[in-house]
């Protein structure tokens, strides 16, 4: 076992891992899911038309 994979380093990355995409995914994600929100909306207005 390496130094990296020390309990305390494993829980930080655990921590990271539960908190969703790593930074370098999470602008992805964020335009992912506003893609998806805005998709939304217009499926909504389209049935209310």
């Amino acid at each position: 076992v390496s130094a990296k994979d020390q309990p305390g380093n494993l829980t930080l990355k655990t921590r990271k891992a539960a908190q969703g995409p790593q930074t370098s995914d999470r602008s992805e994600f964020r335009v992912q899911l506003e893609a998806k929100e805005k998709k939304a909306l217009a499926d909504r207005k389209k049935a209310e038309a």
